[in-house]
């Protein structure tokens, strides 16, 4: 869109933006500057399922399709059934996506204690270890 194209629709007043060049085309490739990792927190049910379709209606889901970094979910969900069972597995086959280590909550409806992925500590700790052995050469891309 040039200046003068809108001119007529903002009482000619047009102010411009000027942007820096990107420095690279990593974001191509799934990289944003110097990422090492994904951490998806929370991974709602939503989330997990659209990521899972392969749909990239954001540029956040758009990036996590087309990256080779890891990906870890701390998954935020309200159930286990087939659906969601269906679709998790196989975004699990994913070989650079994970999900953070469970850890015991408690439930709002009845206050039964119940393991949950909704673990950003898990995550990060994950994160790191997962780094760390693509540093060393031991993870796969």
């Amino acid at each position: 869109m040039t200046k003068d194209a809108i001119v007529g629709l903002c009482n000619g007043q047009v102010w411009e933006d000027e942007w820096d060049d990107a420095k690279s085309e990593d974001w191509r490739e799934g990289r944003t500057g110097d990422s090492d990792c994904i951490i998806v927190f929370p991974a709602s049910l939503d989330t997990v399922m659209r990521l899972a379709q392969g749909r990239s209606d954001s540029p956040a889901l758009t990036m996590m399709q087309v990256t080779h970094l890891p990906i870890i979910l701390c998954e935020a969900l309200p159930g286990i059934n087939s659906v969601i069972e269906h679709w998790r597995n196989i975004l699990l086959e994913r070989p650079n996506v994970t999900t953070a280590p469970p850890v015991v909550g408690i439930k709002a409806t009845d206050r039964d204690s119940q393991e949950t992925g909704f673990n950003l500590p898990g995550a990060i700790a994950m994160a790191n270890e997962l780094i760390d052995g693509t540093r060393e050469g031991d993870c796969v891309d």
